[in-house]
């Protein structure tokens, strides 16, 4: 390009030619003008809630950053010495330049149609509904596009007038630098007049569209906008004056003038759009304000409406739906008593750090019933002390008897522990003397037969037998709250905080904190109106900790969960502001669909939200007390080495140990043993373990920082898993920061000086730390007062390993955290709603919605390691690229990642969070073996030590020859793959992941052709208990043989790999293997398929659950249809019980008693599977919709209603009394997902955008539909004549046909995005 072409568009000039000097001022001023618009714009579409419109916030700033640029390029040109710019730039000007007018003209047009859908007011020949376009043509879709499409063409003609690449050989030196004035000259040619109009045409466009979008907007402000004008020239009007001005800047011909002129034209017109977009936003407010507002008229009086309104922020949380509740009162006795023996259940306290947190005794809480029977021998144990716990009473008691009988005889008494010989001086004891003494807990056994008591009989336990009952819900377990994959902890149902793992405690580190006693949160409420009632305030505990003293907690508190929510409602009669306010706390963390990202955020709301239904002001003040400096029954024993000092201290208090550490340079962790007194210090900090009798904690100090409205917890020394800090956090202008050496402290501070919110008393080296909010809530009205919990350790640990989190590359403080989480609330609850909505809006079963929701608590067992970290260290998985998403099979089993346990709950991964899953592809696909079998899991381990062999990413490391060949491993993976392509649309996880499912198939194909069979032998699987290796073939196995085959099959013949020849070879070994399958398997007299083909008589439930998934897969039959109905009604025959299905039975119907509770047992699996393939095939049994649910019923009812412990569900169930007796979250009942699909009948294939759906439950119906990443809501008419499908929540889908039972209607450039709608007719 030549020195004499011109820059051409809306700003042009001759390079050899310029304008006079003094314009280069002006293209400055316009720069700069430019350059704060796009600030603002940015800023306008950050902050503005009721103004979401993605095409205006990236197109309008776009625009203004290329008219920045524009005028920079030509003050430079009239200024430089030379009159000349570098081609680069002439260049860049030239291909963004033309842009400029095409994104004016989407942004004006995306405005006025904003203001339309919104309203649900025709435009352009738009219908729309309940704010929504109606998506039923053609024609809507190319109305709504239209100006999409022409804005393209005017790019392309800029691009190609300012490049010369038309008419160049009729170029005119003038074109580009008149208006519109200059036009048909009566001395040019008919080319050169096209060229300049051609150059002018995009600005012509422009503002022919815009004068009919500023007729329709003014029209609309004047008649229908909610902000009301009292002139007609208005902001409304801005649109207009933009438009001429832009016109004006256009019209003159031949001039010097002409580029400045053009230039301020167009400035003005953008400047005018920036206003009237304020404008669109404030009455998309209003409207929203009134909708909310006309959602209560009619069925209330003006007073009632008022108060309606003014819960608008309390409704962002009570809008929540919850299924259930538990009530905990203030006079309720709690304990724990040895139930059953157990196989690897989690322990609630576990007593070793780097290793499997399990036991072997189910020890659950029970609530005491009052009864004077009081029975203490049948625990009586000789030999055996228990140590620690709270030790109130110790006298001189001359016989076991006497000692049995005071305890019974002493409400506080739990157990007590008697010695004919005191080995010390203790209380009301004298060493030597016989001594009985009481506790008030039920500290754990240890035994004692050493020196100091050498017979059995010298030292006699005992625990009074007290009888029970099962704990409200809530009390056993709850909703754990925390991002995903960065550690947890549940707010239980009386208030506590249990289940610690926010500092990177895991299997593979340190121990879980099983308690934080002095984690409490508090409310003060007063009124100047004695009338109203007196001053209180009250800790949001039912039982306060025993730190507490006097300090009142809440009479009783009614507990609910929702995953990620816990909600907690507070009564107190004794109260009167408490029974005004009706205080309801309710705890989140954040749970975005398809964005793992955001959802992993470290951190808790907590929000109180509190009615004022009184003719007075109420006063209201919400506290956090941070309690992470002083560990309870926990210890941190570090190497003798690292020992600086050891003292024996006058007191058991906790603070003097820390206090001592505080004042010790090299002391960066203390440890304390209250039965000795000794306090020891170590210059390193040591993973924790749970003892009880001791405290610990690690060297940390309070801070505030000016302006961000937290009070941070830092430990700054040492290195490892606990350094980093924690911060709680609350709006800047309202809240203030104290701090204590024990909670009465604390809480003196919180009552005093409520009405200085200036107030700090903060220092840095005390034990706790507090935030304390405030509100004051007006009459007839409602408040919400919020605090946020944040946490911030980076160094994650794996076996000494340091792996870090990922969530320390997404933020740099628990202070950002917090303060972002306290910002998100309105957006993050309702991301919560998406997920709950799709499921408790829906006409499935309430007790099954409601498992659904919180069974995802099962991602508190994952972790995301930061990318490519630690790798010096024996982890290979730094070769992967990107952060890896990590799980435990289960805390209390600790290999990772088993292919075959991720295959039972799997579906709301690869629904709500697909990232997860195709991490786990890249680890399973590294370690494949040479023949292609798949490792069964990324780290081996269960019960005992973590392994540390060759970490994870390798199979099980060195160990990968002792691998498990286990059926339901490869053949998962490739189930896997099958679900992203075909649920997700995703091609590139097929094209990635396609060469490793085929080695995995061909495995399956020369196992099976190796044998005499044809069919897998002797294998294991994930019913390992029922030992499968034991015999030739299993139904089990020989089946999920059939799947691989079929997916594989499916897969090859995808575009992506078109491989038809493989596919027809695994189609060819399915006709075979399937046929060896009845003929082996089948029992033709008795109707179903056997348990092994060496016992006629033996039945294993769950054996179809391939089947399962190949319907889920839209893969067919894998065994005919009437074999699997007879199948599934002798499951029932012979194994049903209260509780659900057993797992084995053998000569036809009695118990399977070699594996006792293991065999007999109720494994979840074959519950939910059992309903999901009913449910299916319904229109071929006849079987009732209820008759269909009617064994998953029973195996939930029996977590939810009966053993109350709904977020800590075994895999195994005692099959009479519902108990779990083996394995805890391991997921098992997650196949109850499963049931989802078979209720729609889904059969979606995302790559060809079309959705199928069987319906299988009566109508009307509401069904959830789940897609890789994206949830939706499939609804039916009263009698089925019409239909509605709606993305719920997630990423949008495209989707070009959608139909029911056959009928259903083709969509034309079908993008959906979450909210849309598309309804139908049969």
């Amino acid at each position: 390009m030549q020195s004499s072409q011109q820059l051409r568009g809306l700003t042009m000039v001759d390079l050899n030619h310029h304008p006079n000097p003094v314009s280069g001022t002006f293209y400055i001023m316009f720069a700069v003008v430019s350059f704060l618009a796009f600030i603002w714009i940015v800023y306008f579409g950050y902050e503005k809630a009721h103004f979401d419109n993605k095409l205006i916030k990236f197109l309008l700033p776009f625009s203004l950053l290329t008219m920045c640029y524009d005028n920079i390029v030509m003050a430079v040109l009239v200024e430089s010495e030379e009159q000349r710019i570098d081609q680069v730039f002439a260049d860049a000007l030239f291909l963004t330049h033309p842009f400029i007018v095409p994104t004016l003209l989407i942004v004006t047009f995306e405005t006025t149609y904003i203001v339309h859908k919104l309203r649900s007011v025709r435009f352009c020949g738009i219908l729309f509904d309940e704010g929504r376009r109606i998506k039923n043509s053609t024609h809507s879709w190319l109305l709504r596009n239209f100006i999409g499409l022409v804005s393209i063409s005017l790019i392309v003609i800029g691009i190609l007038v300012n490049f010369e690449l038309i008419l160049s050989d009729k170029l005119d030196q003038a074109a580009g630098t008149e208006g519109w004035s200059s036009l048909f000259d009566e001395n040019e040619s008919v080319d050169v007049e096209l060229f300049k109009i051609l150059t002018l045409l995009p600005t012509l466009i422009l503002v022919i569209g815009n004068t009919y979008f500023a007729i329709v907007m003014w029209r609309y402000g004047a008649n229908s906008s909610m902000v009301v004008h009292s002139s007609y020239l208005n902001p409304w009007m801005c649109l207009f004056f933009g438009t001429v001005a832009l016109a004006v800047g256009q019209s003159f011909g031949a001039s010097s003038h002409y580029a400045v002129i053009s230039n301020l034209g167009e400035l003005c017109m953008v400047l005018m759009v920036l206003i009237l977009i304020d404008e669109v936003d404030k009455d998309v407010k209003a409207a929203t304000e009134f909708e909310d507002f006309l959602d209560v008229v009619g069925e209330h009086d003006e007073a009632q409406v008022i108060e309606k309104m003014n819960r608008k922020e309390k409704e962002k949380y009570t809008e929540l739906k919850f299924l259930h509740e538990g009530t905990v009162s203030n006079s309720d006795v709690f304990y724990r008593n040895v139930s059953s023996t157990a196989m690897y259940l989690e322990c609630e306290n576990c007593t070793a750090s780097q290793y499997s947190w399990s036991t072997t005794a189910y020890q659950p809480l029970f609530k005491e019933v009052p009864t004077s029977a009081c029975d203490v021998q049948t625990s009586l144990v000789s030999g055996w002390d228990r140590p620690g716990g709270e030790n109130y009473s110790s006298t001189i008691t001359d016989s076991l008897s006497e000692c049995s009988s005071s305890c019974c005889d002493d409400n506080k008494c739990r157990s007590f522990v008697w010695t004919n010989a005191a080995p010390e001086d203790n209380k009301d004891c004298v060493e030597g003397s016989p001594c009985c003494n009481k506790k008030s807990d039920v500290p754990a056994l240890l035994f004692r037969v050493v020196d100091d008591f050498p017979n059995k009989e010298d030292i006699v336990s005992g625990v009074k037998q007290i009888q029970g009952e099962v704990p409200p819900l809530g009390m056993r377990s709850a909703v754990p709250l925390g991002g995903l994959g960065a550690g947890v902890f549940e707010l239980r149902g009386d208030g506590s905080m249990h289940e610690w793992t926010i500092a990177n405690q895991s299997p593979g580190g340190a121990a879980k904190i099983g308690l934080f006693d002095d984690a409490l949160l508090g409310y003060r409420l007063s009124s100047d109106s004695e009338s109203v009632g007196e001053a209180s305030s009250k800790m949001i505990r039912t039982h306060p900790p025993k730190s507490a003293g006097d300090i009142e907690g809440v009479e009783s508190i009614v507990y609910s969960g929702a995953y990620p929510v816990s909600k907690l409602r507070l009564i107190d009669a004794s109260d009167k502001l408490t029974t005004a306010t009706t205080p309801t706390l309710f705890a989140h963390s954040r749970l975005r669909t398809n964005d793992l990202a955001h959802s992993a955020a470290p951190g808790v709301v907590f929000s109180l939200a509190l009615d004022n239904p009184t003719d007075a002001q109420i006063d209201a003040e919400f506290l956090f007390n941070l309690p992470l400096n002083i560990e309870q029954d926990t210890q941190r024993l570090g190497s003798v080495e690292d020992i600086v000092a050891s003292s024996i201290l006058s007191t058991t208090d906790p603070v003097s140990c820390l206090a001592q550490c505080n004042e010790h340079d090299d002391c960066a962790a203390w440890n304390l043993q209250v039965e000795d007194f000794n306090c020891t210090l170590f210059s390193k900090v040591a993973l924790n373990n749970h003892a009880d009798g001791y405290f610990s904690g690690v060297k940390a100090a309070f801070s505030t920082a000016q302006g961000d409205g937290c009070i941070t917890m830092s430990r700054t020394v040492g290195e490892g898993p606990t350094k980093g800090d924690a911060s709680v956090c609350g709006e800047v202008e309202s809240t203030r920061f104290v701090t204590g050496n024990n909670v009465a402290e604390v809480w003196e501070k919180f009552n005093n000086n409520n009405n200085n919110k200036e107030m700090q008393d903060i220092t840095a080296q005390d034990a706790y730390g507090a935030a304390i909010t405030k509100i004051n809530i007006p009459p007839n009205s409602s408040a919400t007062l919020s605090l946020s919990f944040a946490w911030y350790f980076p160094a994650r640990d794996y076996m000494g390993h340091e792996i870090n989190n990922h969530y320390a590359q997404l933020w740099e403080s628990s202070a950002e955290v917090g303060a972002e989480l306290l910002a998100s609330v309105e957006s993050d609850v309702k991301d919560i709603d998406g997920f709950h909505d799709t499921f408790f809006d829906s006409s499935l079963p309430e007790f099954l919605t409601d498992a659904l929701v919180n069974s995802f608590s099962h991602v508190r067992s994952a972790w995301w390691r930061e990318a490519n970290s630690d790798e010096k260290s024996k982890t290979s998985s730094s070769t992967l690229e990107g952060p890896q998403w990590r799980q435990w099979e289960a805390m209390d089993c600790v290999n990772i990642d088993s292919v075959h346990n991720d295959g039972e709950r799997h579906v709301p991964y690869i629904t709500l969070f697909p990232e997860a899953v195709k991490s786990k592809m890249n680890g399973w696909s590294h370690s494949q073996g040479e023949n292609g079998m798949i490792a069964e899991q990324l780290g081996c381990g269960c019960t005992g030590s973590v392994d540390d062999g060759g970490a994870f990413d390798e199979g099980c490391g060195e160990k990968w020859e002792q691998a498990r060949v286990m059926s339901d491993v490869s053949s998962m993976y490739i189930v896997y793959l099958h679900e992203l392509y075909k649920f997700g649309g995703d091609v590139d996880v097929l094209k990635t992941h396609w060469d490793t499912a085929k080695k995995a198939v061909v495995w399956h194909l020369n196992t099976a052709n190796s044998t005499s069979s044809g069919l897998l032998e002797s294998m294991c699987n994930t019913y390992d208990i029922a030992n499968p290796p034991k015999y030739q073939l299993v139904t089990y196995n020989e089946v999920f043989h059939l799947l691989a085959l079929k997916a594989a099959s499916s897969l090859a013949r995808s575009e992506v790999v078109n491989d038809i020849e493989f596919a027809d070879e695994c189609d060819k070994a399915f006709e075979v293997a399937q046929s060896a399958v009845n003929e082996l398997l089948w029992n033709e007299e008795h109707e179903f398929y056997q348990f092994n083909n060496e016992n006629p008589g033996d039945m294993m439930a769950d054996s179809l659950y391939p089947q399962v998934l190949a319907y889920t897969n839209g893969l067919g039959d894998l065994v005919a249809k009437e074999k699997t109905i007879a199948h599934l009604a002798k499951e029932v025959e012979y194994g049903d019980s209260p509780y659900g299905i057993t797992l084995l039975t053998t000569n036809f119907g009695e118990d399977f008693l070699d594996l006792g509770n293991q065999g007999n047992g109720v494994w979840q699996m074959a519950t939910g599977d059992w309903s999901a393939l009913n449910l299916r095939l319904r229109g071929k049994s006849g079987m009732s919709e209820k008759d269909s649910f009617s064994q998953v019923e029973k195996s939930i009812r029996g977590w939810r209603n009966v053993v109350n412990d709904l977020w800590n569900v075994a895999g195994i169930s005692d099959q009479s009394s519902g108990s779990p007796t083996i394995t805890s979250h391991y997921g098992y009942w997650m196949t109850m997902w499963q049931i989802v699909y078979a209720a729609s009948g889904q059969d979606c294939d995302m790559v060809a955008g079309v959705c199928k759906f069987d319906v299988a439950v009566d109508l009307p119906c509401r069904l959830p539909v789940l897609l890789s990443g994206t949830l939706g809501m499939l609804s039916s008419s009263e009698e089925g004549e019409s239909w509605k499908f709606e993305v719920k929540a997630g990423k949008g889908i495209g989707l070009t046909r959608i139909e029911v039972g056959g009928v259903g209607v083709d969509l034309e450039g079908g993008k959906l995005e979450v909210g849309d709608k598309i309804e139908w007719k049969m």
